[in-house]
C-alpha cells in the first residue's frame, strides 16, 4: 500500500504482518526514509546477524556494511569515509567470491554506488554499466541494474541522464527488492534522499506530480 499511495503510516501499519527477524530491518528502511537517521542507526545496529549471513535467496538486497555506509553519507557523520571504505572492501571480497553471483545479492550494483559516494565517478558508471552487462538476458535483472545506474547519475551531477532513466525505467517492470536503496517506483523517488540531488530540476518534479506510469510488458 505504501508503494501505492506513499502513506509512510501505511507502511508502519504493515509492521505487524513482517517477520519478526526482518523487522528491525523494516523499521530501519523506514526511519530513512523519514530521515530519522538516529533512530535508523539503533534499527539497523538491533537487525540480527543471521539475516546477512543467510542463504542468498533470504538475504536483504544488501550488506550490513552497505546500509552502515549509506547511512553515514545520509547523517553526513564524520565516520563516512571510513564507514564507505569498510562497505567498499567488503563489496569487493564479495564481488570475487562464486557466492556473489547467487540469489538476489547483487554487489556489482553495490559497488557502483559506494564509487559515487567516493567521488569516483568514471568508475561509478562504469561499474554500473558493467553490472547491466553482466545480468545477460533478463530484462527485469537489466531494469534493475539500470536502476542502479540512475542513482549513481543522480549522484554524480549527471541530472539529465539520470532523469532520461528514470522516465524510462517507471514505464517497464521491475523488480523491488527487500530493503533496496533503488529500487524504482514513484513512491521511492519521493521519499529517498539518494534522489535529492535532481528535486531542483523541473522535469524530475514533473515526474513527482505526475500519476506513475503504466507498466508496459
Amino acid at each position: 500500500e505504501f508503494r501505492l499511495t506513499g502513506d509512510i503510516h501505511a507502511l508502519k501499519k504493515a509492521f505487524g504482518k513482517v517477520d519478526p527477524d526482518w523487522l528491525d530491518l523494516a523499521r530501519h528502511d523506514t526511519a530513512m526514509l523519514e530521515r530519522d537517521y538516529a533512530e535508523a542507526a539503533r534499527f539497523l545496529s538491533a537487525i540480527p546477524p543471521k539475516i546477512f549471513t543467510g542463504p542468498p535467496e533470504r538475504r536483504p538486497a544488501h550488506s550490513k556494511a552497505f546500509y552502515e555506509a549509506i547511512l553515514a553519507v545520509a547523517a553526513n557523520a564524520g565516520s563516512k569515509q571510513q564507514a564507505l571504505e569498510v562497505a567498499r572492501n567488503d563489496t569487493e571480497v564479495r564481488l570475487s567470491s562464486e557466492a556473489a553471483t547467487v540469489g538476489i545479492d547483487k554487489p556489482d550494483t553495490d559497488l557502483a554506488l559506494l564509487y559515487a559516494f567516493l567521488g569516483r565517478k568514471e568508475e561509478a558508471i562504469r561499474q554500473a554499466e558493467r553490472a547491466i552487462e553482466l545480468a545477460g538476458a533478463g530484462l527485469i535483472e537489466k531494469n534493475e541494474a539500470s536502476a542502479a545506474l540512475a542513482m549513481v547519475y543522480a549522484q554524480t551531477a549527471e541530472s539529465e541522464k539520470a532523469i532520461a532513466l528514470i522516465e524510462h525505467l517507471l514505464t517497464v517492470p521491475v523488480e523491488l527488492q527487500r530493503g533496496a536503496v533503488y529500487n524504482m517506483t514513484l513512491t521511492d523517488l519521493k521519499w529517498r534522499w539518494q534522489w535529492d540531488p535532481l528535486r531542483s530540476h523541473p522535469r524530475f518534479q514533473k515526474i513527482l506530480t505526475s500519476p506513475e506510469p503504466k507498466t508496459r510488458y
